[in-house]
């Protein structure tokens, strides 16, 4: 029977990599690179090393847990690397029996300059970004701080940028051909803003929730951009400048109102009782035609005030006699309401500004009163 030396081997396992991450995925030179990875092992970890491209060897330190089932990290200042290039840290892990597994991560250095020929869609989500060409994304884009364009910027969905955002040329929103510094195809979204116009903030848009309205800020405050709404907050009154036309509002009331006529007018129709005791909307009557035919502060639907609503004008705390701060005088103002009765074919309303007092008697419609127009 034949005899020899028995030769045993024994098998052992190899370390099992149950996660591994790098953070940030995107760094520069200066950066910290981090790299973790937890391992398990039946004998024990004995060492983890890293080796990046010929740039670099690493060191990794157990961090937490323990050796046969724990968290190794590594903390790389980054240097050496080239622009938009992906680098991988190739790692080498040995148990305490001499097994090794082999791993390794992924990562990038989008550095200072970039042309859009290197990158795609949502690749800008660390650091500050300059793009020295044209930038065109057909998808998304996310930059987590600055990104600046040299040339001109194009986004075919939406942007996301969380710091500023600086472009020499023309940035096209939903064109890839924008034809000026903005060229928005398709809606835009204004909020509010708590910025106080001055001179460094002319120009500025802004949509003011209160009065829902879309202001700009003419470097003294903010004006309406278009037309004028009649709502303000406050218990006072607002003036306001649109195309040149000088507008009250009134915030008790919510109602606009026109300065003082310059000329005097006849109410008119003496002999005919109105339909509606009111001159609205009726022709051959001056008083009422004046505001009815009125393009004023951007609305043409201005009226004559009824008899009421001129008289709570002349109670109100910016009147009586000059109104709004000065407009207007002590004299008195046509109201688009007739008188009562049979009266009312030969006379109507108007308020004294002097006494705000409603007559108990009209005055013959071919006397001539100033008129104030109002909406809202």
């Amino acid at each position: 029977m034949p005899t020899g030396n028995i030769i045993s081997s024994e098998i052992f396992s190899e370390p099992v990599v149950l996660n591994k991450s790098v953070y940030p995925e995107k760094v520069k030179h200066g950066d910290v690179l981090l790299t973790n990875l937890v391992i398990e092992d039946e004998y024990g970890i004995e060492s983890v090393t890293g080796e990046i491209e010929g740039i670099d060897n690493l060191s990794f330190y157990l961090t937490e847990g323990a050796l046969k089932n724990g968290t190794w990290e590594n903390a790389w200042i980054v240097h050496t690397t080239e622009n938009m290039k992906w680098y991988n840290t190739n790692i080498t892990i040995k148990n305490i029996k001499g097994e090794t597994t082999a791993t390794s991560v992924r990562w990038q250095d989008p550095t200072v300059y970039h042309h859009a020929s290197e990158v795609l869609a949502g690749t800008f989500d660390a650091g500050d970004f300059t793009f020295q060409d044209n930038l065109v994304v057909q998808d998304n884009v996310i930059v987590q701080d600055n990104l600046t364009v040299q040339k001109n910027l194009s986004v075919g969905i939406y942007a996301s940028i969380k710091g500023n955002l600086t472009v020499e040329g023309n940035v096209g929103i939903g064109t890839t051909t924008p034809r000026t510094s903005l060229d928005v195809q398709g809606a835009i979204g204004i909020g509010n803003t708590t910025l106080t116009c001055n001179s460094t903030n002319a120009g500025i848009l802004k949509w003011n929730s209160s009065s829902k309205s879309l202001e700009i800020c003419d470097a003294d405050e903010w004006r309406f951009l278009y037309g004028l709404s009649c709502a303000c907050t406050g218990t006072g009154y607002k003036m306001y400048i649109y195309n040149g036309d000088k507008v009250y509002v009134d915030c008790n009331t919510d109602k606009c109102w026109t300065p003082a006529s310059d000329s005097i007018y006849t109410w008119g129709g003496r002999g005919t009782n109105e339909p509606t005791d009111s001159c609205v909307g009726i022709a051959d009557r001056p008083a009422c035609n004046y505001c009815d035919n009125l393009d004023y502060g951007g609305f043409t639907d201005w009226v004559l005030p009824d008899s009421t609503t001129l008289q709570n004008l002349c109670n109100s705390a910016f009147c009586p006699s000059t109104c709004f701060g000065g407009d207007g005088s002590t004299d008195s103002y046509w109201s688009s309401t007739e008188f009562s009765g049979n009266e009312g074919a030969y006379a109507a309303y108007y308020v004294n500004f002097g006494t705000c007092g409603l007559p108990g008697y009209g005055d013959i419609k071919l006397s001539t009163y100033y008129v104030r127009c109002v909406r809202g």
